[in-house]
């Protein structure tokens, strides 16, 4: 995995695999973009001042960095965030927008900065107004805020109903078939790790799933950042058999407990806040929430669903390792660039909706 020292990698894996876990439940999927709640968090950074400053400096590098270096990060994101939106072979769209009450006079020089740099829209509401044309807007925007739809880049060979083991069932699920070489490793004693290229190639679908006999919460709680980095160091390219099932996300989510949770506390504090670079006016102003809405699609078989052979019943594994993902996984989809290696959506699939 490629890193800059601009990009606080071991931080945000770590940071992501906490945020999973703060929201795991049986019985319900987590899907989360951490590249975009990153680029969010960032867009605070020009706007706030003081302990607020310090506070925010800390949660996204581990310490108090002086301006220059939160200016060379931002510059870094900027590269990153382009590299993204001009992503091809890929439906992904990044959206982040921070809705501000029009009481306050916002410094346009932010507005425009964050913008510029980063892909965020600062936009100025009447919280006051209690016409549901308000939530409307605000609905509208963060729809689709953050969206994935990706093709991965070996065709399927066959398709089947098959079920997925569940703490509330066993429902019948669409499962692909695909046969290529992957990188897979399976020297973990409590579960495997394989690695799938999208269509795209700079993107990849990494998936985490429990051997038999162990459970994701448990696997989930013994990751960190050197697990994963070691993982990556030790998988190799295998023949591999793998059935994947047919998974659509969507969660709309408030993380501000989440991430009041994580570290990142005093914007979210009437008195502890200081937004006196992005207002003239900042008293009384503080985050209240961050919503997200993130919808992902595992693999998009919306062009090539017609063409794959349909089985009648599951069918018998043709080569060894075969690796039937029916239980309870964690994935991520990574974006690979130059000097640094975004996390555009992790999460837990524990149930199929």
């Amino acid at each position: 995995m490629a890193e800059n020292k601009a990009f606080q990698v071991e931080k945000t894996v770590n940071m992501m695999l906490r945020m999973q876990m703060l929201q795991f439940r049986d019985f319900s999927n987590v899907i989360l973009s951490p590249f975009s709640l990153e680029v969010l968090v960032f867009s605070l950074l020009p706007g706030i001042s003081g302990k607020c400053l310090e506070d925010v400096s800390n949660f996204l590098f581990g310490r108090v960095v002086p301006m220059q270096e939160v200016n060379e990060a931002i510059r870094c994101y900027k590269l990153a965030v382009n590299h993204i939106n001009a992503l091809e072979k890929v439906d992904f769209k990044m959206n982040n927008y921070i809705y501000i009450s029009d009481q306050y006079n916002v410094n346009q020089n932010y507005v425009d900065f964050v913008y510029t740099n980063l892909n965020t829209r600062v936009k100025e509401i009447n919280f006051m107004d209690e016409n549901l044309e308000l939530y409307n807007i605000i609905d509208k925007d963060i729809r689709n805020a953050t969206h994935g739809h990706c093709e991965l880049k070996f065709r399927p060979c066959k398709q089947y109903d098959g079920k997925f083991q569940s703490s509330i069932g066993e429902p019948m699920v669409r499962y692909t078939v695909q046969i290529s070489h992957f990188k897979f490793c399976q020297d973990n004693p409590d579960f495997y790790y394989i690695e799938m290229p999208y269509k795209n190639e700079s993107m990849n679908l990494c998936i985490i799933l429990p051997k038999q006999g162990y459970t994701l919460r448990s696997v989930l709680n013994n990751l960190n950042y050197n697990t994963l980095m070691n993982l990556f160091k030790t998988s190799v390219l295998t023949m591999c058999e793998v059935h994947l099932p047919d998974v659509k996300l969507q969660a709309n989510l408030d993380l501000a407990y989440v991430l009041q949770i994580c570290g990142l506390t005093k914007v979210f504090e009437e008195e502890g806040a200081d937004f006196s670079k992005m207002t003239t006016n900042p008293k009384g102003l503080f985050l209240e929430s961050v919503m997200t809405n993130s919808d992902l699609f595992l693999q998009d078989l919306t062009q090539i669903s017609t063409s794959i052979h349909m089985l009648p019943e599951p069918p018998p594994p043709t080569i060894a390792p075969t690796i039937l993902i029916d239980r309870p996984f964690m994935y991520f989809v990574n974006c690979e660039m130059k000097q640094h290696t975004a996390v555009l959506f992790s999460g837990n699939v524990n149930v199929y909706e």
